[in-house]
């Protein structure tokens, strides 16, 4: 979010979401970069909850069968994949960002399971994303 506020090309990578319109050159003021690094912080909480929402559920569902010992790996994936095809429209049909999304997917449901909490989750998110802005500005 500091990158965001101090930097305005920090996010150049999200299409429709930057800070600057790189074919104008034209600048947002600071009240407006905090926002919009404010509301991309919120969005990570709210695309853990809607994963959440989905996978725990299904998990419990298939807990009961005779998939029991598979429950966590298959929906896993299974959100994996949707999660992928949800940032397809994002990245306007380019298949390889999303498919890199929905890899990198795995760990950050696979740390609900280890700790026991969505918090996890939610710090991977926030830490990978920050990871990608980072090597934006380099």
């Amino acid at each position: 979010m500091v990158i965001a506020i101090i930097n305005s090309h920090a996010l150049l990578s999200f299409h429709n979401t930057t800070l600057t319109t790189s074919s104008t050159g034209r600048d947002y003021p600071l009240i407006e970069r905090v926002w919009i690094a404010f509301t991309l912080l919120v969005s990570l909480v709210g695309e853990e909850v809607g994963m959440a929402s989905i996978s725990l559920p299904l998990i419990r569902l298939l807990s009961q069968t005779q998939l029991k010992k598979y429950a966590w790996p298959i929906i896993n994936v299974l959100g994996c994949i949707v999660f992928a095809c949800l940032h397809l429209p994002h990245y306007h049909f380019n298949w390889i960002y999303p498919l890199i999304v929905g890899i990198t997917r795995y760990p950050i449901t696979a740390s609900w399971r280890s700790a026991n909490t969505l918090r996890s989750g939610i710090y991977v998110h926030w830490i990978s994303d920050a990871v990608l802005i980072i090597g934006t500005l380099i």
